[in-house]
């Protein structure tokens, strides 16, 4: 009987083990895309700075990791319009610009030798705020939304 050669079966783990990382990346890149998806979405459509479908240009390898930073202006040019035509605009007139483009940002600087680990790690976290961030303000359009529906209907 013949056994795999100890390095070859340490390679081929070591493969199934970057390929598993990789789906579960994108599957977590799909719920983000999704969420700014929606966000766009929820915007009413005069305030849009773009269509919500092209939020799904961010799936495209390579080509996503320059979109992004495209989606994140659009996305707070859209919040802007939103929350001003409603009267509820944020004091900083922000919308998680900054933090969207750090993230951005820092997710290009991760081959940097010597400090790129670190810079994906702070990227991460940027993202996960920007993240949270989207999600807030979907929530709060959604909320406003079913409150003028609601006073409406009375």
């Amino acid at each position: 009987m013949h056994h795999p050669e100890p390095e070859h079966f340490a390679l081929g783990v070591f493969l199934i083990f970057i390929i598993f990382i990789f789906v579960i990346g994108y599957i977590v890149l799909i719920f983000f895309t999704n969420s700014l998806f929606k966000c766009l979405k929820t915007v009413k459509e005069e305030n849009r700075a773009m269509a919500p479908g092209l939020a799904w240009l961010n799936l495209i390898p390579i080509f996503g990791g320059i979109w992004i930073f495209f989606i994140i202006v659009k996305i707070r040019e859209s919040l802007s319009r939103e929350f001003l035509q409603n009267n509820t605009p944020e004091p900083s007139n922000d919308y998680g610009l900054k933090v969207g483009l750090a993230f951005a940002i820092l997710h290009w600087f991760g081959f940097v030798p010597g400090i790129g680990y670190f810079l994906v790690l702070v990227s991460i976290v940027c993202w996960i705020i920007y993240w949270f961030k989207i999600s807030k303000y979907t929530k709060t359009m959604i909320q406003a939304t079913d409150l003028l529906t609601a006073a409406n209907n009375d």
